[in-house]
């Protein structure tokens, strides 16, 4: 998982979501406020106005996913539901909240994160977790993508393919952040799936061709050296300038690397990379990768 880079919606589109959820905070029970939050969200795309809005909505967090339209929690599946990280059942006040969204693939929405959502009990010292089915507050124990980078929780081992809890969190295993990290892992099953375990293993190996390819592109200076660099499906156009042909072949490359599934094991081997001797070489001969 990594932090979301948000996205502003239009004036239309927000006043929509305004007015549907004052429609909702109006009512005076949470029994009521649910039941309408159910009723609103089920039939959100009832109108032209509203197809309008979610048709917009669905756009933009798609821009805002990582990778081409993926799972912003487990990176590896195709993200087709609109998530609601407060889930709408607890926290009907935030049904029609734009940051409150997300991108996420049927599999981590219905059978993982679902409407499970914990909070810190109010004024505990313990910082105990609380999952009430009426959360008091909206102190969250879950990790919000939106608004949190969960790379200060986490860190992937990229050799086992799983994630830890942040060196600078293990040491206090009562501290918020080791908690969050600790449910947030436990209800999204980051590290139990085996799916998941294997693509991430999978994905370093895929970062690093690319990346080692990238610098022979690089270092390439004729057109015989860049022929053996590039991918063999890959043909040099006759009569293109060497330069031209080279700078497309970089950034083909490039793009490759920023749209390809699990992107938290690219940022992890950019930090941890000092650590990783060859890694760490190839971000040597091509140091322009780190801000990719």
């Amino acid at each position: 998982m990594i932090q979301l880079t948000s996205k502003t919606l239009k004036g239309p589109t927000i006043q929509l979501l305004a007015d549907k959820q004052s429609r909702i905070n109006s009512l005076p029970t949470f029994v009521k406020q649910t039941k309408k939050a159910k009723t609103l969200w089920n039939g959100k795309r009832g109108s032209v106005a509203s197809r309008t809005a979610f048709t917009e909505i669905k756009s933009k967090l798609i821009g805002m996913s990582v990778g081409v339209e993926l799972c912003n929690y487990c990176e590896n599946n195709e993200a087709t539901d609109i998530e609601h990280i407060f889930p709408k059942s607890k926290f009907p006040n935030k049904t029609f909240i734009w940051e409150n969204y997300l991108l996420a693939c049927r599999t981590c929405n219905t059978d993982y994160k679902s409407n499970k959502f914990a909070i810190f009990v109010p004024e505990d010292s313990n910082n105990r977790l609380d999952v009430v089915a009426q959360p008091p507050t909206d102190d969250s124990a879950f990790i919000n993508p939106q608004t949190e980078n969960p790379l200060d929780f986490f860190l992937l081992n990229l050799q086992r393919g799983v994630f830890t809890i942040h060196p600078d969190l293990i040491n206090n295993p009562q501290s918020r952040g080791y908690l969050k990290a600790g449910y947030t892992l436990e209800v999204l099953a980051l590290n139990t799936r085996d799916a998941l375990v294997n693509a991430r293993k999978s994905a370093v190996k895929y970062y690093l061709d690319r990346l080692e390819r990238y610098t022979k592109i690089k270092a390439s200076t004729t057109v015989e050296t860049l022929e053996i660099a590039i991918d063999p499906l890959e043909e040099i156009i006759d009569n293109a300038l060497f330069d031209t042909e080279k700078a497309r072949f970089l950034a083909a490359v490039k793009q490759e690397i920023q749209t390809y599934a699990h992107p938290t094991v690219w940022e992890e081997l950019k930090r941890q990379k000092e650590n990783l001797p060859r890694t760490n070489h190839l971000f040597q001969q091509a140091p322009e990768a780190s801000d990719w």
